[in-house]
């Protein structure tokens, strides 16, 4: 069947480009099919369960959340949170309080969460758990129409990635033959010049 139709200069570009690069692109990324994603990296919590990237720690004195801004990357900061808490409330066996914190956080019990209540003292040390991942955040036919969004969007990114996946495994949907179709047309106005 034959379709005419006017192009504005913009898809024009667009389909020329995607033409231009689409070999190039594909030496670099071996992927059949592509469709080219803007991710930005992410984090979420898990249980400790789960496959865990890293984990923090949450800390909460009085019934207080000292984590506010965020949480506590290390252990050791949590324990000179805790003794400087100990000591303005001049509390005994401060070393034995901090020693079994580790034990029960860091040691061998290796528990998700730790208290102590005694004599107005209320201490509570969490473990959070959590996984990185990539969110999707723009699809592209082309490398470097991802790469200038990177660069105008930049200020909501924080830590893209450009990622080219497929289009699924034996895929004979519309994207495939879609993206085809505009590679062909691409490909007719390259020529025409």
């Amino acid at each position: 069947m034959k379709v005419e139709f006017d192009l504005s200069e913009k898809q024009i570009e667009f389909l020329k480009q995607y033409a231009m690069v689409y070999d190039d692109e594909r030496k670099v990324d071996a992927t059949r099919n592509p469709i080219v994603l803007v991710q930005e990296k992410e984090k979420r919590y898990v249980s400790s369960d789960c496959n865990y990237s890293d984990y923090e720690y949450g800390l909460i004195l009085d019934n207080c959340n000292m984590c506010e801004d965020g949480y506590y990357k290390s252990i050791d900061d949590i324990e000179k949170e805790v003794r400087k808490y100990l000591n303005d409330r001049n509390i005994e066996k401060i070393d034995e309080i901090i020693y079994d914190m580790y034990l029960h956080i860091d040691g061998i019990y290796s528990y998700v969460d730790w208290q102590y209540n005694e004599k107005n003292v209320n201490i509570e040390v969490k473990v959070h758990y959590f996984e990185y991942y990539y969110k999707t955040k723009a699809y592209f036919l082309t490398k470097a129409e991802a790469l200038k969004y990177t660069k105008y969007q930049g200020h909501n990114l924080t830590k893209p990635r450009i990622y080219t996946d497929f289009a699924g495994y034996n895929n004979e949907g519309d994207f495939v033959e879609l993206s085809k179709m505009l590679l062909d047309i691409g490909k007719l106005l390259c020529n025409k010049e």
